[in-house]
């Protein structure tokens, strides 16, 4: 596969790449159906495409237009799009769909309007709540509520939507605030993690192959290609048609459970352990750094390994409770110090900057100077925001910082390993934890309800997208990269109320549970609840323990060149996403380490054509498929969890 060195010569006007108006006009049509697409896959029926690193319905729209785009190259090669206006409509339905998803507005909207709805006598709430919560940032219209609700109901109704307008207004703009900053950072950062240390980005990999020169010929004439994606649209098929004719048979691609065989202790005590088969996170699996994906599915097994030993002893609670949410905080900490000391004389060469020294950035997509002050001011608009919501200056920098750090670390995950998912810790969590709540104090913990709409879990986190877009454009030779961050800022400012509407259309027609909401009520109640000036010293203990661990695991990485398992495979293993996708990186990473022992690099990028197939394959009609349910008003055939 092409690969463009760090210090490649930029393209000259011949070959250059350019973001162009009919490019940002594509991505503008696309965005709203896009949008309700991860909306109405997220709140009915499940596989909501934000939780995948790898947008599916993205790579579906790619597909399209690149085959429409074949053709004209063929009829009408004056008109064909260019690599780098794919580039651009990719940014743009990334920031479209991640906004619209699972952990942002998919979770953000119903808790602004949970509490109102659901409070009673019994729980309380207009009490414990009422006066904490700003007016400005939730709904509290009790016909408009009732509707959204029950569903059944015009979404366009003044009566539904006009108590919305002020609530989306604010939460659009603290949305695009955090787009700022991350973006910002995402700048900051690009040279370090792409050129300086050359990070892999494997997420991009199928995007970018399917983009050169418009739609790769090579790409798409690959026969191993077709193989995998036979293999990976035919198991959806098979498993779509038995939707609608039970006698064909079902593919169990997820349907097996290794619990429920050891029902004694201590072997009990391993919990759920679903083996899956999912063809498009084998294939994730695959281009994955060969140690990376053998760490993840190591340190999983070890984990349950630990589980089991724990119930023997009667530890069960402690370790579903502590355990396996603490460790990794203590693994992320530990890593995201070590990767900006690391970083830390580039990010002094950034500071300079920022203060008016001369540093070389011609060639950057931002300059520093405005990347550093973007940041900051966006942060310090966070940080305004949640002031005038109420909480307190220092509790709320700190909540935000941790946030940013987080989300940080994700993406370094995502340029590194390219996991198919990713869950991180929630920063309230981790704040409540190590302060306890009386130092956190009850304003600030009434606020935590809502802050958990924007911090839930970070699965759908558009900065890495951000990042890896960055890095697509570098690789797709782009002119002018700062018009391609122009656009993804722009983007997020439409996408952002885009988002709330494409809920409101969903949840006004159809109904909703509100599950978000209720948890995150739920978590702030509990803390109310349980005021104690003491930190919680259990996941304080395990999170330094995981820490000490991390430093070991990096020594023997240094020290000893047999050492294959990394601290990153660690602190990725013991959360839901993983016990997803464990066994397919397995099968993913046993193919790449058998073809490069046996075939070396050649037959290695020989094979990743079959990969790619299966991830186009499973992508593609399981886009179909939910597509069909779509319009045919019901559930067909979910590929993904």
């Amino acid at each position: 596969m092409e690969r463009v060195a760090p210090n490649a010569k930029r393209p000259t006007p011949h070959d250059a790449q350019y973001v162009t108006w009919r490019a940002v006009l594509t991505g503008l049509l696309l965005m709203p159906p896009n949008a309700y697409f991860a909306m109405q896959r997220g709140i009915e029926w499940s596989g909501p495409p934000g939780t995948i690193s790898l947008l599916y319905n993205v790579v579906f729209v790619l597909l399209v237009l690149t085959s429409l785009n074949r053709l004209l190259k063929r009829f009408a090669p004056r008109h064909a799009y260019t690599q780098g206006e794919f580039v651009t409509i990719y940014a743009m339905l990334c920031v479209a769909t991640t906004l619209a998803g699972h952990d942002l507005i998919q979770v953000l909207a119903p808790v602004l309007a949970y509490g109102d709805r659901y409070a009673t006598p019994e729980n309380d709430w207009r009490a414990l709540f009422g006066d904490r919560l700003p007016h400005w940032l939730i709904v509290r219209d009790d016909a408009a509520l009732r509707n959204l609700f029950d569903g059944q109901s015009n979404p366009y109704d003044p009566a539904n939507f006009i108590p919305w307008l002020r609530p989306v207004f604010w939460w659009s703009v603290l949305l695009i605030l955090i787009v700022l900053t991350t973006l910002c950072m995402c700048a900051v950062i690009r040279r370090q993690w792409t050129e300086h240390e050359r990070l892999a980005y494997p997420i991009i990999e199928m995007p970018y192959e399917m983009t050169v020169e418009g739609g790769s010929t090579r790409f798409f004439s690959s026969r191993l290609l077709w193989c995998g994606f036979a293999l990976g649209a035919g198991v959806d098929l098979i498993n779509g048609i038995h939707h609608f004719v039970p006698t064909v048979p079902l593919i169990p691609i997820r349907t097996i459970n290794l619990g429920v065989f050891f029902t004694d202790k201590p072997w009990s005590g391993m919990g759920w352990t679903p083996l899956c088969f999912f063809p498009f996170i084998i294939g994730l699996g695959f281009v994955m750094p060969v140690d990376l994906s053998l760490s993840i599915w190591v340190f999983y097994l070890v984990w349950k390994v630990e589980r089991i030993v724990s119930a023997g002893m009667g530890w069960e609670r402690f370790i579903d409770t502590s355990y396996s949410s603490t460790q990794p905080v203590g693994a992320f900490l530990t890593l995201l110090a070590f990767a900006l000391f690391t970083a830390r004389r580039h990010l002094r060469d950034v500071a300079r900057a920022a203060f008016g020294a001369a540093v070389d950035d011609a060639d950057e997509p931002v300059p520093y100077r405005y990347a550093f002050w973007g940041a900051v001011i966006g942060f310090v608009g966070i940080v305004l925001f949640w002031m005038r919501a109420g909480g307190s200056p220092g509790m709320v920098a700190l909540v935000f910082a941790v946030y940013l750090g987080f989300i940080l670390w994700g993406t370094r995950i995502r340029a590194e390993v390219g996991p198919p998912a990713l869950t991180l810790y929630r920063p309230t969590h981790f704040v409540v934890d190590t302060l306890g709540t009386g130092r956190v104090g009850k304003d600030n913990l009434a606020l935590f309800a809502l802050v958990q709409g924007v911090m839930r879990a970070f699965r759908s986190h558009p900065m890495p997208h951000m990042l890896e877009t960055m890095k697509l454009g570098r690789r797709a030779r782009m002119s002018r990269e700062g018009k391609l961050v122009l656009v993804i800022l722009g983007s997020a400012a439409i996408a952002a109320p885009m988002g709330f509407w494409a809920f409101l259309d969903v949840c006004y027609r159809r109904g909703t549970y509100g599950w978000f909401g209720r948890e995150a009520y739920l978590n702030a109640q509990a803390w109310l609840y349980r005021i104690d000036p003491n930190p919680d010293w259990p996941d304080i203990a395990m999170m330094a323990g995981a820490s000490v661990f991390t430093l070991l695991l990096m020594f023997m990485r240094t020290r000893f060149l047999w050492w294959k398992l990394h601290p990153l495979g660690y602190s990725m293993a013991m959360n839901w996403t993983t016990e997803w996708a464990w066994f397919p990186i397995f099968m993913g990473w046993a193919a790449k380490a058998a073809i490069l022992n046996h075939g070396g690099i050649r037959g290695y990028r020989r094979a990743s054509f079959f990969f790619y197939g299966l991830i186009l394959g499973d992508f593609t009609m399981g886009a179909m498929l939910n597509i069909a349910g779509l319009f045919y008003g019901q559930r067909i055939y979910v590929f993904w969890h």
